[in-house]
């Protein structure tokens, strides 16, 4: 499980838009527990099935393709404003979460746009993709795909993150109409795999760069929004 801390939440606050299970406080203490299908392997993160209280999710009612790209859009300009300002160095440091980097976060953040892309024309034709669960989970892909984007540049790193973003987004504009009006299988993976993942990586962008600054007395520039 995930302290609260670790995701620069206080005590009671809530996440929104957090995934299939959403995010569980428990009660009278300072932990979150995920849903089923929340993280995609986050580091840290235990999945529980105990007793949990619910997180409002306002993003499971009726919407049209603009205001599913509006939510999507929002979502995805916090994440790029979290890291806002950082220099080359500070983007590649480790430490946070575990010891993934700003970078290693915006690889993963890509992979999971890659697996979108590669899995919602599947869903759009009726099909359903291959369960992670052959691949060994979902953890184990994390660290499989995380490993081969390790070496990287950080040039290449963010030419990735933006150009998959622009191809998904791209592919959104063409699918059909009808895929975005309700909690459809189509729009169910796409909300997994984008505007309710980025606010996880968000709020631990946000809470490392807090704590960080805080801790080395560095004079930074928040990121936008903070």
């Amino acid at each position: 499980m995930i302290p609260f801390a670790a995701l620069g939440l206080a005590r009671g606050r809530r996440l929104r838009d957090a995934g299939a299970g959403g995010i569980f406080a428990a009660r009278g203490t300072g932990e979150l527990f995920a849903g089923s299908g929340w993280g995609k392997g986050y580091p840290g993160l235990r999945i529980t099935n105990g007793r949990r209280r619910p997180v409002v999710d306002a993003i499971m009612g009726r919407m049209n393709r603009e205001q599913l790209l509006h939510k999507l859009d929002i979502a995805w300009t916090a994440l790029r404003s979290s890291y806002d300002g950082l220099s080359d160095a500070q983007l590649t440091e480790s430490g946070v979460v575990e010891e993934w980097s700003v970078k290693d976060i915006l690889a993963h953040v890509t992979i999971w746009e890659e697996e979108a892309l590669t899995h919602l024309p599947v869903v759009m034709a009726g099909g359903r993709p291959p369960r992670y669960a052959a691949q060994g989970g979902i953890d184990a892909f994390n660290a499989r795909k995380t490993a081969e984007k390790r070496d990287l540049s950080l040039a290449t790193v963010l030419e990735q993150h933006e150009e998959t973003h622009r191809r998904l987004i791209a592919f959104l504009a063409t699918a059909p109409e009808e895929l975005f009006t309700r909690e459809t299988r189509f729009r169910h993976r796409l909300r997994l795999d984008t505007y309710s993942h980025y606010p996880i990586h968000t709020a631990a962008i946000r809470a490392w760069r807090a704590r960080t600054y805080s801790e080395s007395g560095e004079n930074a520039r928040a990121p936008s929004g903070a």
